[in-house]
Order: C-alpha cells, then sequence, then structure tokens
C-alpha cells in the first residue's frame, strides 16, 4: 500500500476508469447547465454527450471552481489515513483552484494549532511543523488527541520516557544499539531520506548478530521519543534534527 496519494481535479478530462487503474483520486469541479447545477463527475451525473448536444442547441453554461471547504473535507480523510497527498490542479493563471487547495491546507494545519497550545511551536520551522503533523495525524480519533501525540517533538535534548521506554534501554541489547546508533549517527546526513537507509542499514547490521529489527528500533523510539511506538521513527528523527536525537541517545547510554 502506498504512503501517498496521487490526486487531481476532474478538470484533467480523463476516464474514471483511467484513474481507478492508477489509484489516482479526484475531486469534481461543479458547472451549470441552464441554471440547473451539476458536479463535473465525469459524465455521471449527465452523459457528455447530452451535455455537448445542449451546447450545440444553445444552452447557458458556466463552470465553478473547488472552494477551500470542499478541498478541506476532501484532503482530511487521506490525511487520517496518515497518507502524503501529491495534487494537480490547473495552472493559477488559467483558475483560482490551486489556491482553494493551498488554502484548505493551511486551514487544516492552522485547526490543529489550538490543541497544541502548551508547546513552544517555534521550536520547529514550517516545514517541521507541517511534516510532524502528517506523520502523527493518521492514528487519531478526535483532533484534540494530538496533543498527546506530538510531545516527543519538543522539549529539545530532554524528553520524558514512559514506564516500558525506561525498561527497554536497561537492556543489554538497547545499550549496544544506542551506542553504535551515537557512533555511527554522528557521520549521517541528517535527512528523511538518508535516514531511511542508514537505518535500514543498521538494522540488517544487528540482525547479522541475531537482533531482531524491531528491538534494534524500540531502543531508539525509547531514547529519542520516550515510547516504544509512535509516528514514523525515520521522519521523527529529521524533525527533530541530528543534534537533539543523538543527544537524547546519549542520555539514555548508562
Amino acid at each position: 500500500m502506498n504512503d501517498y496519494i496521487l490526486s487531481c481535479c476532474s478538470t484533467a478530462d480523463l476516464t474514471e476508469e483511467h484513474f481507478k487503474e492508477r489509484s489516482i483520486s479526484y475531486i469534481c469541479f461543479h458547472f451549470e447547465l441552464d441554471g440547473k447545477a451539476y458536479e463535473d463527475d465525469l459524465g455521471k451525473s449527465i452523459p457528455f454527450n447530452e451535455f455537448y448536444r445542449a451546447m450545440a442547441n444553445g444552452a447557458d453554461t458556466k463552470t465553478s471552481q473547488i472552494n477551500s471547504e470542499e478541498f478541506k473535507e476532501y484532503f482530511e480523510g487521506f490525511l487520517k489515513e496518515g497518507k502524503d497527498i501529491l495534487h494537480v490542479s490547473l495552472s493559477s493563471g488559467i483558475s483560482g483552484v490551486v489556491n482553494s487547495a493551498r488554502i484548505a491546507m493551511e486551514e487544516l494545519k492552522e485547526k490543529l494549532k489550538k490543541y497544541l497550545t502548551k508547546y513552544d511551536l517555534s521550536e520547529l520551522t514550517e516545514e517541521q511543523f507541517t511534516r510532524m503533523i502528517e506523520i502523527t495525524y493518521e492514528p487519531l480519533t478526535l483532533l484534540s488527541d494530538i496533543t498527546d501525540a506530538v510531545t516527543y517533538f519538543f522539549g529539545g535534548d530532554n524528553v520524558e520516557l514512559d514506564e516500558k521506554a525506561k525498561e527497554n534501554i536497561e537492556t543489554e541489547l538497547s545499550q549496544e544499539v544506542l551506542q553504535a546508533f551515537v557512533e555511527q549517527g554522528s557521520d549521517w546526513e541528517w535527512t528523511e531520506e538518508n535516514l531511511h537507509e542508514k537505518l535500514e542499514q543498521f538494522r540488517a547490521d544487528f540482525k547479522e548478530k541475531g537482533y531482531k529489527p524491531k528491538f534494534t528500533m524500540w531502543a531508539i523510539r525509547a531514547a529519542v521519543t520516550g515510547r516504544l511506538c509512535g509516528a514514523d521513527m525515520t521522519a521523527t528523527l529529521a524533525i527533530l534534527g541530528k543534534e537533539h536525537s543523538l543527544n537524547r541517545a546519549k542520555k539514555a547510554i548508562k
């Protein structure tokens, strides 16, 4: 299953079969035909031949773009599934729809900020904040759940460990993992893409020693986030940054 959604507006003028075969989602523009409103739903509401026949017979037609509220509702479903979204729309030179999409995404982020007032959001750049929302949004039942879901993204070098995390980092395996993580990580380029590759090799190296990959990652997660479960670890490390991530790991080493 992809961890992203390919999306477009119905103005792509392709068939529903084309979209389904390629797992492309779409959102519908609107149009009016002689004052009656329709969704531009690829010929479902009114067959294309009837539409063009009406136009040829002089019917009054006009289109309207998708507004920001419609985009918010559309995007929110994908975000709740933890998906990134690549949405392709008409150029800003011929339609204002791309601006509606941008407004919708910004409003979704703003909607969550009221649940994050206990944190100093200035610790994160706008890009980091957006990525944090993307990777923590999936398991939330209520928007207010995000308050507890993002605790470990704040606090700099300090993180509060829950009981399971404390027990985990005390093990011999976890101590060995954290020592290696700090030593090797100091030479890593701290981007999400590169961290993904480095951690994959890191897990493989410990697997050769007989350690299951999940135990290897639990040690890092426990030290860095204070929990044994949470958002995508690679993205979390990238958001926290190299200094904070490694310093938290160092603090967990006995």
